[in-house]
């Protein structure tokens, strides 16, 4: 029989497949809901959402906020790389075979579903690009890993992946503050140099 929570004057079903809708009627999203990872080959695996990952969202993001103590140290780096990767392992269930396709792969794309701003929060909080970059440290060889996020709205047609012709990356890095790299074609229309 599934337990059940109190949460203010609401009683939930904790370990239901579905949880009730919430004010407003819009439909909840499947307990777990899953993120998908997929690379240049396909869909490569799911991380699995839900109070684990919540608690693993909230511990990573603590981790990649103080990076400063521990990110220029390279026996600590190899620490919390192992560490991550343990906790995307047991936290989201996310597979070591997924985790080597993406390593593999050097670039892999995050589709988080959204539905209402209270469900499924942790997958978009969560540092995918410190998480996935960190355990997959191991199996990449020094090879550079590229994550991109899209948020998957409820409704909306899924749009294909794609290699993009344009890129914007922005780079935050203890130390050198925030960089940014971008390339426009220089006559692209309604693209405008602005002194």
């Amino acid at each position: 029989m599934p337990k059940t929570s109190k949460v203010g004057k609401r009683v939930r079903r904790v370990g239901t497949k579905t949880a009730a809708k919430p004010r407003g009627g819009a439909p909840r999203l499947p307990t777990p809901a899953l993120v998908k990872l997929r690379t240049a080959g396909g869909e490569a695996g799911t991380a699995a959402l839900g109070p684990e990952a919540a608690r693993t969202a909230m511990a990573l993001s603590y981790i990649v906020r103080n990076r400063r103590r521990w990110a220029d140290r390279e026996e600590t780096l190899s620490v919390q790389s192992a560490d991550t990767e343990q906790m995307l392992k047991q936290g989201l269930e996310i597979s070591e075979a997924t985790l080597r396709d993406i390593a593999s792969a050097g670039r892999v794309e995050v589709e988080v579903p959204f539905v209402a701003e209270d469900q499924g929060w942790e997958g978009r909080i969560m540092p995918w690009e410190y998480a996935l970059s960190g355990a997959t440290r191991l199996y990449r060889y020094n090879r550079p890993l590229t994550v991109t996020r899209r948020l998957l709205r409820s409704g909306a047609t899924p749009m294909p992946s794609v290699e993009p012709s344009r890129l914007l990356f922005v780079e935050t890095a203890p130390g050198a503050g925030t960089k940014v790299t971008f390339r426009v074609p220089k006559y692209a229309p309604g693209v405008r140099a602005e002194p």
